[in-house]
């Protein structure tokens, strides 16, 4: 679990800028792979996306850009989620009375 956990947390840097993510990779991977034992894979995944694009945002690009900031954030989530959601689905089982007292 922890290889997957520090995969999306991998992808999940990929929403701040280059120069910061290069700077700070060790650092913010360490700390959000901690956090993530306790408070779990997808909040510490989408808090480093939301922090990431506020850096990315706070710096003077175009529009495009931006844009393009956002749609990759929304992906980081999305494959977080599809890899980690999978494995937090509960199951039920119910019992089926048929007419007549056969079961």
């Amino acid at each position: 679990m922890t290889g997957v956990r520090r995969r999306v947390l991998e992808l999940s840097l990929l929403a701040y800028p280059r120069g910061q993510r290069s700077r700070d990779r060790e650092l913010l991977l360490d700390l959000a792979l901690d956090l993530s034992a306790d408070h779990g894979t997808v909040r510490e995944s989408a808090g480093l996306v939301r922090a990431g694009l506020a850096a990315r945002w706070a710096r003077p690009r175009s529009v495009r850009r931006r844009v393009a900031a956002a749609c990759l954030g929304l992906a980081a989530v999305s494959a977080g989620l599809a890899v980690v959601a999978p494995q937090s689905v509960v199951t039920a089982e119910t019992e089926v009375h048929q007419p007549g007292g056969a079961r």
